[in-house]
């Protein structure tokens, strides 16, 4: 068997645990692409539109901690994919990104979708390369290291056509995943604990570093021998259940934000400066856990601790000074108060939605989030009592993200995710129920139908201007899931909505909840 570039391409996603590639191929080297994967029993999931695959394979690499993989084609498929790229570079996803290209040979001598294109991605891929019949599989094996290495990130191969598909030269196997987490330096470790040994109230900030193998499990022991309450990022929920007394919820919101207050020094265990949208807001000294030294300007760290995160804490956790710091009632009084806060208003609030669907919804499900007005209040009042089973477009606040990134989810978990979305994000990605229904996959879509762009709306209001460019037109959007052969329900009061949910938990593929919700209560965001 003649063995190729794809083929090399192919073994090699193989080796390292992939099972999908997301795309839309073209009539390059790509389809060749398709088949060997195939032949090797790695799934092709055609989508809509290559943003959403760059989504899908994105969603699928975070919940399985595999490299994700996208199949585009040159000019315009790799254009669509930036979107998709530049969330995996932001959110630290290890996403490998394959097109076609012209062969060098006849690029000088044509014009149609000739573009730059290892130019392109340059500034938001962590490597690249094209492949050749030389070394293919070496080429690929380091990309694949490369995307995993911590910071995880995207990668980016051309497969021109051609020389894709021509004899490979014989080569070994080799090594596919990252190198293995440092041990943290005994040194780092004795001045961590003393800094954190010398305050009465440490506060622990989790980020997204922490979400997965022991760390979770060393996160809570952790806590729970300082007494400290515990905050996380977005992108961190669950990683400490919502339910345990010493969550205090998720920064930058009004409980998280009160406990930084009255906190004398933050342990920031796995957290990225890009998890917060916001200037770092404490003056307060910080300990920091974390697989790699900061190098950045956000904030400056008075001790690191670097190497393996779940080995840092478990070694924090044996020393230092047992005590109970915080009085778990301030803790819980401060959620209660964020919890008041945005629990007015009559009717079918986006509050009152998010804490039906919260209610309704099994603690294992994958809920996915687009970016808009209801994402900034989910994002605080959300509460998941399991790591990884909140997923949103963080660093990039992307929409379009929740509807491709809830059908990855599904196909991972084997159970129903359920997506939400406003309907001007719904819109961009509206080609993606259809994949959905195609694929068979359960996906309840959530729709916050409240016509418009709400959080740019807010913002407006808040600056004095009069709302303009962000009404959109009241849609029938059940009506449409109904069209593409899913099941759709709308929703005008609690009652309503909380039956048409129990009924989307029953089908066996899409169901789509429009939430009729008034925009103007999303000035309490303000």
């Amino acid at each position: 068997m003649i063995h190729r570039p794809v083929d090399a391409v192919a073994d090699v996603l193989r080796a390292a645990g992939v099972r999908r590639i997301h795309g839309v191929p073209g009539e390059g080297s790509t389809i060749d692409l398709v088949d060997a994967a195939h032949d090797r029993g790695i799934e092709y999931v055609l989508t809509a539109h290559e943003t959403g695959a760059a989504f899908m394979a994105a969603a699928e690499a975070e919940l399985t901690g595999r490299p994700g993989a996208c199949l585009v084609t040159k000019g315009p498929g790799l254009t669509n994919v930036a979107t998709g790229v530049a969330h995996a570079w932001l959110d630290r996803v290890p996403l490998l990104v394959v097109t076609d290209q012209y062969p060098a040979a006849a690029a000088h001598r044509v014009e149609r979708q000739n573009l730059p294109q290892m130019e392109l991605l340059r500034p938001i891929v962590k490597w690249q390369a094209v492949l050749h019949p030389v070394g293919p599989r070496r080429v690929t094996e380091a990309a694949v290291r490369t995307a995993l290495t911590h910071p995880a990130g995207p990668v980016l191969l051309a497969l021109p056509f051609g020389p894709a598909t021509e004899p490979a030269e014989p080569e070994a196997s080799g090594a596919v995943g990252p190198p293995d987490a440092a041990r943290p330096a005994p040194a780092a470790l004795d001045a961590a604990q003393r800094a954190i040994d010398r305050v009465a109230r440490p506060l622990l900030l989790v980020g997204m570093g922490a979400r997965t193998g022991e760390a979770p499990r060393q996160v809570a022991r952790f806590a729970e021998r300082l007494g400290a309450a515990t905050i996380t990022t977005s992108k961190a929920k669950g990683v400490i259940p919502a339910g345990h007394p010493l969550y205090g919820g998720t920064l930058p919101g009004p409980a998280a934000r009160r406990l930084l207050d009255l906190a004398d020094c933050v342990v920031a265990v796995g957290f990225d400066p890009v998890e917060l949208p916001q200037p770092w807001p404490s003056p307060l000294p910080i300990v920091r856990l974390d697989g790699e030294a900061y190098r950045g300007t956000y904030f400056a760290p008075a001790q690191e601790v670097i190497g393996d995160v779940a080995a840092s804490l478990e070694a924090l956790s044996a020393g230092g000074v047992s005590r109970h710091a915080w009085d778990v009632g301030v803790i819980a009084r401060a959620r209660e108060a964020e919890r008041e806060r945005f629990a007015n208003g009559e009717g079918l609030t986006p509050y009152r939605v998010l804490e039906l669907a919260r209610r309704l919804v099994p603690a294992e499900t994958v809920v996915t989030v687009d970016a808009g007005a209801h994402k900034q209040l989910a994002n605080v009042v959300w509460e998941a009592e399991r790591p990884l089973t909140y997923l949103t477009s963080n660093g990039l606040a992307s929409m379009a993200f929740a509807l491709p990134a809830a059908a990855a989810a599904a196909m991972v978990t084997g159970r129903r995710a359920v997506a939400l979305t406003g309907d001007a994000g719904l819109l961009m990605a509206l080609g993606e129920l259809e994949t959905i229904h195609r694929l068979g996959v359960p996906v309840t879509v959530v729709v916050f139908a409240d016509a418009g762009h709400s959080i740019i709306r807010v913002h407006q209001l808040q600056r004095g201007l009069v709302p303009r460019g962000v009404d959109l037109t009241p849609l029938r959007f059940e009506r449409l899931a109904a069209a593409i052969g899913g099941r759709g329900f709308a929703a005008a009061t609690p009652d309503e909505f909380g039956r048409a949910l129990e009924a989307s938990q029953a089908e066996a593929g899409l169901c789509l909840v429009a939430a009729r919700v008034d925009p103007g209560w999303y000035r309490v965001l303000a």
